[in-house]
């Protein structure tokens, strides 16, 4: 993945549209540098389009996890989604959640197992959710978690 799919993630997250403007050559081909790009995004969407088609956005647009890596958030029907710009280093990743507050299941999009997770409140009533993430993942960019109420 690239900065234009960071870039593509963060603007969704906000409500915004990204214009990925693709020049063809005279023949009607698109260079490799530009179709490259294309496909990456094109290959990450395959695993994480739920995250991203027809979502809005939720009333936070951004937090970041324990390691300090940024979270995006989007929401549909009824369910809060997270994506992580980057991979994250911690077999076990830790974010608090203002205003969300039941958490039946937690799934990471694009892998069929169930995950471990764990939800307490704080002093504030904000969930902390612990994910740990499954063993021999496969690293991507961007990882995206479904919160489902």
């Amino acid at each position: 993945m690239n900065l234009i799919s960071l870039t593509f993630i963060d603007i969704v997250s906000k409500n915004g549209n990204l214009l990925i403007n693709v020049g063809p050559k005279a023949d009607g081909t698109i260079p490799e540098l530009q179709k490259k790009i294309l496909l990456k995004l094109g290959n990450w969407l395959d695993d994480n389009h739920e995250a991203i088609f027809s979502t809005r956005p939720w009333k936070y647009v951004e937090s970041s996890i324990e390691e300090g890596l940024s979270v995006r958030f989007t929401q549909k029907d009824g369910s809060l989604y997270i994506v992580t710009l980057g991979f994250p280093q911690n077999k076990d990743i830790q974010m608090k959640i203002k205003d969300f507050q039941t958490i039946s299941d937690v799934k990471l999009l694009g892998f069929d197992g169930n995950l471990d997770w764990s939800n307490t409140n704080n002093h504030d009533n904000d969930n902390i959710l612990i994910i740990s993430l499954p063993p021999n993942l496969k690293e991507s960019p961007a990882l995206s978690f479904k919160i489902i109420p």
